[in-house]
């Protein structure tokens, strides 16, 4: 979430530079730009990641083609991601293949920043009013 809190502090840099607060619209704009750059990186790792979830072990993955009746040496068996991003490279689409899922992560992503941003400014918010202590500002993160 580093690129996620730079691209939120940039949009706050910019309100702060026209002389306005930063605003629950500017917040959610945050959030949705942020949410675009996690996604590009995200994506396509999220991508190796569940395709050798969903395989299991390449060893537990042979024996259940051969319990059901299919040749293993006509079955893509991955043995780590970097099998996994040949084979997406090679057949399904080439580097735009390793993006497939990118809609369904940029969602959830711009759903969780837009209640981690909201929840942060808030309990902000709640410590200015109290009047807290240094101490209080430190674990509120600034």
């Amino acid at each position: 979430h580093l690129v996620t809190y730079s691209v939120r502090v940039a949009v706050t840099h910019a309100a702060a530079a026209a002389g306005s607060p930063l605003g629950l619209r500017d917040q959610l704009i945050a959030a949705v730009g942020a949410s675009c750059a996690v996604s590009l990186v995200a994506t396509p790792t999220e991508l190796l990641k569940c395709r050798l979830q969903a395989q299991g072990c390449s060893k537990t993955a042979m024996q259940r083609l051969v319990d059901a009746g299919l040749d293993p040496a006509k079955h893509t068996i991955y043995r780590g991601p970097r099998e996994v991003a040949r084979h997406v490279l090679a057949h399904e689409g080439g580097p735009l293949g390793l993006f497939r899922g990118l809609g369904a992560t940029l969602g959830r992503e711009s759903l969780g920043n837009m209640a981690m941003f909201g929840v942060y400014e808030l309990a902000k918010q709640q410590l200015v009013a109290l009047k807290v202590g240094a101490c209080c500002w430190a674990v509120a993160g600034g």
